[in-house]
Order: C-alpha cells, then sequence, then structure tokens
C-alpha cells in the first residue's frame, strides 16, 4: 500500500493520539472532515486510495488498536464557513458520528480544511482572512465537542 504524503501524516497524528490517549486497546470511529484532499477528487478510485480510507485500513493492523470504523465526509470546495455550526455540512459529520454501531468506541474528528480557504476565488468566503479562519475552526471544534464530551479533535494543517 502506498502512501501519499497527507496519508502519511493522518496516519502518523492519529497514531499519536491513540498511544496518549488509549491506555488499553480500544475501538476507534472516526469522521473525517474536510474539502476535495479528504474526499479524494482526482484519484483513480476514492473509495478506495482516498486519505481517510488508505488512514482506517492502516489502522485497522495495528496491535494497539481495536475496530475502526470511519465516515469520509470530505467534500470538494468547502471551506470553513461550510463547516460552520448550523450548516448542513457539519450536520451531516455530526449525524455520520451518531450512526456509528459500537458508540462505547473512542469518537474522533479528523479536520483537515483551510486549502479552499485560501483560494483567491471560487469558493465559499475566499479568500477567509486568517482572523476568520481560526475563529471559524475554534466554532467548529466548540460545537462538536459540545455535542460528543469525550470525543478528540485532530487538526490536520492545510497545505
Amino acid at each position: 500500500m502506498k502512501l501519499n504524503k497527507t496519508s502519511y501524516l493522518l496516519i502518523v497524528a492519529l497514531i499519536f493520539i491513540s498511544a496518549i490517549v488509549f491506555a488499553q486497546k480500544r475501538d476507534l470511529n472516526i469522521v473525517f472532515i474536510g474539502n476535495s484532499i479528504t474526499y479524494g477528487a482526482g484519484l483513480p478510485d476514492r473509495t478506495t486510495q482516498a486519505p481517510p480510507v488508505i488512514c482506517a485500513s492502516y489502522l485497522k493492523m495495528q496491535k494497539k488498536i481495536g475496530g475502526v470504523d470511519f465516515s469520509n465526509q470530505g467534500h470538494s470546495g468547502y471551506t470553513t464557513l461550510d463547516w460552520l455550526p448550523g450548516t448542513r455540512a457539519l450536520s451531516a459529520a455530526e449525524d455520520a458520528a451518531r450512526a456509528f454501531v459500537n458508540q462505547r468506541a473512542q469518537m474522533i474528528f479528523a479536520i483537515k480544511i483551510g486549502t479552499n480557504d485560501s483560494a483567491i476565488k471560487g469558493t465559499h468566503g475566499a479568500p477567509v482572512a486568517v482572523a476568520d479562519y481560526r475563529a471559524n475552526l475554534k466554532s467548529i471544534i466548540d460545537q462538536l465537542l459540545k455535542d460528543f464530551p469525550g470525543s478528540v479533535v485532530i487538526l490536520q494543517h492545510p497545505i
């Protein structure tokens, strides 16, 4: 299995978090929130090659991690504005989190948004000012942590 840079960084982040958070073997539910990179746009087969698929496959092979279930909530062209509380995108991501069969598993939200926020034009609200980007991320994270106490949020640095 060949990993691209984004997939590799995501895997390293998830393994690091899992090593810190879990003293014993634990199941994971992961909701990947992002844009076209998360979605797997441009890949020959996003259902097998998107970064969330690669990441979940890798995590399933790790001895310190139990079962892994995930939902790819990547949407091409989305900015932080599309993920703010009350939006269809964040509601769908939260619905995906609630839909996992094993509700005792550790909930993780892996967020990879920001590339489109820096676009000169073409995406919702772009370019998003740095201060607004940070405030938007904080608002998104605050909502997730409020609605899913005990969850872990992993922020992946945008390109």
